[in-house]
């Protein structure tokens, strides 16, 4: 169940931590834009009363390159 009240007392985290956006005089100009529609798009599917369900219980590690994306994708199971 989506309970986004667990959002509100949180801080937005550091700038360092995701290296994607990286930091500083040279920070990504898309990050707010592209951090909005991430929010917006999760907020809508989270609410549409579909079910997500992980499909090989994935342990959130991340494949380090220039764009960053999960070790060995994410895929899941989406049903109504």
């Amino acid at each position: 169940i989506f309970k986004p009240e667990r959002f509100l007392d949180k801080t937005e985290p550091s700038p360092y931590k995701y290296p994607v956006f990286s930091a500083g005089p040279r920070m990504c100009l898309g990050r707010p834009l592209a951090l909005m529609n991430m929010k917006l798009a999760m907020a809508i599917l989270l609410t549409s009363g579909f079910k997500f369900e992980d499909q090989n219980g994935h342990d959130g590690s991340y494949t380090w390159s220039l764009v960053q994306k999960m070790k060995g994708g994410f895929p899941i199971h989406i049903s109504s």
